[in-house]
């Protein structure tokens, strides 16, 4: 039980917070000091797979709003352009255009809900509302999924504005 404890004490002194309770209760009932650094290891890897996973979200999450973002800002400069160098074109493609604004605006605003909606979920799961937090995650992670729809969907919209105007 010692052995336990201070395995359990070294992995709060590296960082750790969280343990998967399994290995853990075999940690406490294992007197064999080499089945307990099997079980520490499993500890180890078990959080840092968790770690992994939160990283790649959080990624996924930045990434959806810069790319929605970025091209919100392409095509705010692009439809600026267009009105004082091409008038006569203007007329055209800029309703076009617009819709294409609407798609990637709301690439943002799903990213920014995804963000407020990680944070919640985070916090079901810390305070054990695990139905909660389940649910905040599939919300989450149906609003990181349709914020790369709305850049899809704006790429797709860009190409029918740009077709629709090159012919004319």
């Amino acid at each position: 039980m010692n052995n336990a404890i201070e395995i359990l004490q070294a992995l709060k002194s590296a960082g750790q917070r969280q343990v998967s309770v399994i290995p853990l209760l075999q940690l406490l009932q294992t007197e064999d000091s080499s089945r307990a650094e099997l079980l520490k290891a499993q500890l180890t890897f078990d959080l840092e797979q968790h770690k992994a996973a939160f990283e790649a979200a959080n990624a996924a999450l930045k990434a959806s709003i810069l790319i929605n973002g970025g091209a919100a800002v392409a095509m705010l400069a692009l439809l600026g352009n267009l009105t004082k160098d091409a008038p006569a074109v203007t007329s055209k493609i800029v309703p076009m255009l617009t819709i294409t604004l609407a798609w990637f605006g709301g690439g943002v605003l799903l990213g920014a809900m995804a963000t407020g909606l990680a944070y919640s979920t985070q916090l079901s799961y810390a305070k054990n509302v695990r139905l909660a937090g389940i649910s905040l995650h599939l919300l989450t992670t149906a609003s990181v999924v349709f914020a790369y729809i709305c850049f899809a969907g704006g790429l797709l919209a860009s190409l029918s504005a740009f077709r629709g105007t090159v012919g004319a």
